[in-house]
């Protein structure tokens, strides 16, 4: 009994970690807040966006090249100035994360970062480039092809992802690159899949489940005894 229950549990472990489950959009309905804000007194929510944190991980990417400021972008996206916002997903677990879409403006470049648990740090996950073709909110990587997603050239693990503004094109400036200031998310799409304990940790449960299964068996063997 005994062996046919840890043989079962080692089948179901090896499965586990060796069976590949499609990816799918981990960000799905997952809690956005703002954890930095501008100092500037003029920096802030444009055209009462403040509400829509949440809409920029419920699935829904706009019309390509929806303007900026329209009623789509203003019942969807969120809108401000200010270089010193950042918007935070947390995942509320660890994840293996391959790739991922946003949607954001145009004439604006847009910085995303990733937790490393293991370095207690934030690091570079991928820059949205400025797009010079067209306007308003357009997909990254890919502006012809809305479900084209950025692959990442290494898989990274973590529990949750940061959005800012970057460079922007027009008439302010920021980080020596002059630009609008006036940015806008209207979705942020992270793939990959549950993190995969590592092999060390699951031969520790084996180990735990053994020991579980003798201090039984022992017991079960006193009783009889007795």
């Amino acid at each position: 009994m005994l062996r046919a229950g840890l043989a079962g549990i080692t089948l179901a472990a090896l499965a586990t970690t060796g069976g590949a489950s499609a990816d799918t959009n981990i960000a799905l309905g997952k809690t956005v807040s703002i954890v930095a804000t501008d100092p500037d007194p003029s920096a802030g929510f444009n055209n009462g966006t403040a509400g829509n944190l949440q809409n920029i991980t419920n699935g829904v990417i706009l019309p390509d090249a929806t303007a900026y400021g329209s009623a789509a972008a203003v019942a969807q996206a969120i809108e401000w100035n200010g270089a010193g916002y950042v918007f935070q997903i947390s995942l509320g677990g660890s994840y293996t994360l391959s790739g991922l879409i946003v949607d954001v403006d145009d004439n604006d470049a847009y910085q995303l970062q990733y937790y490393d648990a293991s370095t207690s740090s934030w690091d570079a996950l991928y820059t949205a480039p400025i797009v010079s073709v067209g306007f308003g909110l357009r997909t990254r990587p890919s502006v012809s092809d809305q479900s084209e997603e950025y692959i990442l050239s290494s898989p990274v693990t973590t529990d949750a992802v940061r959005i800012y503004g970057g460079a922007s094109d027009d008439n302010f400036c920021f980080d020596g690159s002059c630009g609008q200031g006036g940015y806008a998310v209207g979705q942020v799409e992270l793939f990959g899949t549950p993190a995969v304990p590592e092999p060390s940790t699951w031969a520790m449960m084996l180990l735990g489940f053994a020991g579980l299964g003798f201090v039984g068996w022992r017991a079960r063997r006193n009783v009889r005894v007795a």
